[in-house]
């Protein structure tokens, strides 16, 4: 057990990926196999019990690596809500794209998108939207507590933050297979949709690792930002010109960060980020201020 528990933590960040496939795949695999199928509006069958392997790989990783210290740190910054105002405006510009995908619907004739439909997303039953929002963080909370909350952070410690991003983006993309599988609407779109898919996801990882760190490490950032583009991406109200706009909108933002970091000579990214440094500051100034109210 001993050899064990040294192999992990000298591999620490592809153990984390073992550990989350195999939680996410062992639900996922046998949906497909049982030829279940997830459609929105409806909570049973579900995919959603899937997406808790990131959290679990993250804490049971943060364990065997850092024991109570590290564990401690990743709960932390899960709820790391002092960060500079606009990082909360960046966290909700999903809501701007959508708003403005809505406008240009409207402008060309096509009416405006039904906002009754944001409460239905696959696998959870019709609930109104602020409802399903909360709903969609609390699932954006089990994948970032993990991608950008355990596997960014390590592999910043010998990576720049583009190449971190891009190799999290491909495995994140890999690790989706098995639900596409199993829900109806990636099934419609058929295999033809996996390049576009993968793009994305590999576009919203870099966006979300620059966000990640940009904000001082917050996951609580991250989650709110990824929980708002899935409600305007993948719930019933996001179809055509809506969904085409949100998804541009994020990879052309990737894009624009690729661009800078190149022009900079990924100077940012070449020291690694220490989400415990940061911690110790977020704590001082915690301090200083007379904690936390």
């Amino acid at each position: 057990m001993t050899a064990l528990v040294v192999a992990v933590r000298r591999h620490r960040v592809a153990s984390y990926f073992v550990i989350a496939f195999a939680f996410s795949w062992a639900i996922w695999i046998p949906m497909a196999l049982a030829n279940l199928r997830v459609h929105q509006g409806s909570s049973w069958p579900t995919h959603l019990p899937g997406l808790l392997g990131p959290v679990v790989a993250a804490f049971v990783m943060s364990a065997i690596v850092g024991g109570g210290v590290s564990v401690r740190d990743l709960l932390a910054r899960m709820m790391q809500w002092r960060v500079g105002g606009r990082w909360y405006l960046v966290a909700l510009s999903p809501l701007a794209f959508f708003a403005i995908a809505a406008a240009a619907m409207a402008a060309t004739g096509r009416g405006w998108p039904d906002l009754g439909e944001l409460g239905k997303f696959s696998g959870l039953p019709v609930v109104a939207a602020p409802v399903m929002w909360g709903l969609l963080l609390v699932a954006a909370y089990a994948e970032e507590a993990g991608w950008r909350g355990f596997a960014l952070p390590e592999m910043l410690k010998t990576r720049s933050l583009l190449p971190a991003a891009v190799v999290i983006g491909l495995l994140w993309a890999l690790w989706h297979v098995p639900s596409m599988l199993v829900i109806e609407n990636y099934r419609q779109m058929g295999i033809a949709i996996v390049p576009t898919f993968a793009f994305g996801i590999v576009s919203g990882s870099i966006f979300l690792a620059w966000l990640y760190r940009a904000s001082g490490g917050s996951i609580l950032i991250v989650a709110l930002w990824h929980g708002t583009y899935n409600l305007v991406s993948g719930t019933a109200a996001a179809h055509g010109l809506v969904a085409a706009v949100v998804s541009t909108a994020v990879m052309a933002w990737a894009v624009w960060i690729v661009i800078v970091a190149l022009r900079k000579g990924a100077r940012a990214g070449r020291i690694p980020y220490s989400p415990t440094a940061a911690l110790t500051k977020v704590s001082q100034h915690t301090r200083a201020r007379g904690g936390w109210s």
